[in-house]
């Protein structure tokens, strides 16, 4: 595995606020009002929400529900990244009987302590958690067979990266399932050159065709990005590639 670059000044600034604003949501459980709700009009089972302890539902921080339309996922691997309080993690290793192993991934520490001791709560040893960047993931190529992202790739400092690095860590046939955020238009330059804005998860959105360019670029084909929702002044998408 090559040696990444080292990041920049910009890039560790920026991951250094992400870290702290999502590290104190999780030690204070400061998580945005209506997680329950908002997993459920998102499209998550009103049964599975309705299982979950209060505080584990209030920890959504999610764009949306990544899985719609798929009722039987099969993997042996899987890593989800910006993985928050482990929701998606949970979601898969309860509901669909052929997920394997579960790693998810996080940039903030704190928020890794606190999915795994969700984990731990709900009984799910199948799943395993670390604190890392996702635009440096240290994990052998081709060691997983699905990655799921829920609202962080929009986070990445440099998208074009983050995307080569799922496509690395991806086996031949593996498919990326994402919902995340895009744009239709631009946005002011003082948005775009404020690492705080990132925390907003709305400095970091990248127009649709950008998207689409990324993952043609890091190799995947197929991509499509659908299901177009407003969220807020951009669009939450479900965003779906495979590894050739």
């Amino acid at each position: 595995m090559a040696e990444p670059e080292p990041p920049s000044d910009w890039e560790r600034e920026l991951k250094r606020q992400i870290g702290r604003r999502y590290g104190a949501m999780a030690r204070d459980a400061a998580f945005p009002p209506g997680g329950g709700d908002k997993m459920r009009a998102a499209g998550y089972p009103g049964d599975w929400v309705n299982g979950l302890p209060d505080e584990m539902a209030a920890s959504y921080s999610g764009c949306g529900f990544p899985f719609a339309g798929l009722d039987a996922l099969i993997a042996r691997r899987v890593v989800d990244l910006g993985c928050g309080a482990g929701l998606d993690a949970l979601y898969l290793a309860g509901r669909h009987v052929g997920i394997g192993m579960i790693l998810g991934i996080d940039l903030a520490p704190d928020m890794v302590a606190r999915a795994a001791a969700a984990a731990a709560r709900m009984s799910e040893p199948k799943i395993k958690f670390m604190a890392s960047d996702l635009e440096r993931l240290p994990l052998e190529s081709g060691s997983a067979d699905l990655v799921v992202a829920n609202a962080s790739l929009n986070l990445a400092a440099d998208k074009g990266r983050a995307l080569d690095e799922i496509f690395r860590i991806l086996e031949p046939g593996g498919r990326l399932i994402a919902r995340d955020l895009v744009r239709s238009g631009p946005l002011p330059a003082e948005i775009l050159t404020d690492p705080q804005s990132y925390n907003t998860s709305l400095g970091g959105v990248p127009e649709e065709s950008d998207m689409l360019d990324a993952l043609a670029s890091a190799g995947f084909h197929g991509a499509t990005i659908q299901d177009h929702t407003e969220f807020s002044v951009v669009y939450s998408v479900a965003i779906r590639a495979e590894k050739p």
